[in-house]
């Protein structure tokens, strides 16, 4: 014979959408998973790969040799990536384990990441003026697009971690 299970009342069957809805919003799952993802994996592949493409081989000795400003501002920004880069996976960190204060971390993170990057694009334009205006100009086009990228960046991810219902059901309840 087969048993019947009891049907919880109705009060409690009317609640377990909301806690079920809740519970899965605590979750780091979707794109704040994807935020640590960039910050964790992403941002330190990323890093590497410029190193590599960038700062070996003969065609950068050379460019070096040529033009020591270019050197310079090389090492300037490696130095800065390196650090954001660094900052970045503590702050990846902080938010996927879930630290009480995740969201304020986040938010302060992604502020000094723009200053630091508009702060050393705007070093490095004035390391690189001595050069020839064709590579000042190219240099010039490359830092404007790096700024607009960091830009869009900042915008979208500080109205996400401001708007978002998970973010606010993860860091917002915590004490």
């Amino acid at each position: 014979m087969l048993e019947q299970t009891e049907t919880p009342p109705r009060s409690a069957r009317a609640e377990w959408p909301q806690r079920h809805e809740a519970s899965r919003l605590r979750a780091v799952r979707g794109w704040l998973l994807l935020f640590c993802i960039q910050r964790l994996v992403l941002a330190p592949i990323w890093l590497w790969a410029v190193f590599l493409e960038q700062g070996t081989g003969r065609a950068a000795a050379e460019t070096f040799r040529r033009s020591p400003p270019i050197e310079h501002a090389w090492a300037i920004e490696c130095a800065v990536m390196s650090g954001l880069t660094l900052y970045g996976c503590a702050v990846g960190l902080a938010v996927l384990l879930r630290s009480s204060r995740g969201k304020r971390i986040a938010l302060r993170y992604l502020k000094f990441r723009l200053a630091a990057v508009i702060v050393v694009q705007l070093a490095l334009l004035a390391i690189l003026s001595p050069l020839p205006s064709k590579l000042f100009t190219a240099h010039l086009g490359s830092a404007l697009g790096v700024l607009l990228g960091e830009t869009i960046l900042f915008v979208l991810w500080s109205q996400y971690f401001q708007r978002s219902k998970r973010v606010a059901a993860i860091f917002d309840s915590k004490p």
